[in-house]
């Protein structure tokens, strides 16, 4: 949506919320169709290590964690225009097609590349970074609808994402789709 009328474009940036956590991208400048390729890597809080391999723990800590937000945000002089938002219910990663992904793509194209330090702990750089997981993958080539804007607009806004965890949830969780609700739900 155009949230600058006078320029006939907007300053979008993302906000995403989890687990009382919010991260945000930097802004697109003067665009309709904004491409951020930036990645937030948020981390799944856990009260114990071993939860992750309960069976029966995992899910109810994973659905008490509540869904996954993004906001799509116009940047200007306060107030601060709201286009549009996609909430992600976690557990929809789990019907997902599996692909190999890693923490940090900049870390697998630097060793690809033939750029491995002898001692990359050194440098601050933590070679698990570049480790490749293998995860189901949600949203690979497809566009989720935004939804909340009250800005007019002559096309349906959306929004192209990958979420995925790295390592995978274990594959013998019966994790069952998220019953709170709260958060951007539209």
């Amino acid at each position: 949506p155009i949230a600058d009328a006078y320029y006939g474009s907007s300053n979008p940036f993302v906000r995403v919320k989890y687990d009382g956590m919010v991260f945000q991208s930097p802004v697109v400048k003067g665009s309709l169709s904004p491409t951020w390729d930036h990645t937030f890597h948020i981390p799944v809080r856990l009260t114990d290590p071993r939860i992750w391999t309960d069976d029966t723990l995992l899910p109810v800590e994973m659905n008490s964690k509540g869904n996954l937000e993004m906001e799509v945000w116009h940047e200007d002089t306060v107030p601060t225009e709201f286009l549009g938002a996609f909430t992600l219910d976690l557990q929809r990663t789990q019907t997902c097609p599996s692909d190999d992904r890693a923490i940090c793509k900049k870390a697998v194209a630097a060793r690809s590349a033939g750029e491995e330090e002898d001692n990359p702990t050194a440098t601050g750089r933590n070679p698990g970074l570049a480790m490749l997981h293998k995860t189901r993958v949600y949203g690979t080539g497809r566009s989720e609808t935004l939804s909340g804007s009250w800005l007019q607009s002559s096309s349906r806004a959306t929004i192209r994402f990958e979420c995925y965890f790295a390592p995978d949830i274990p594959a013998k969780i019966n994790w069952k789709e998220n019953s709170i609700s709260g958060g951007v739900n539209f």
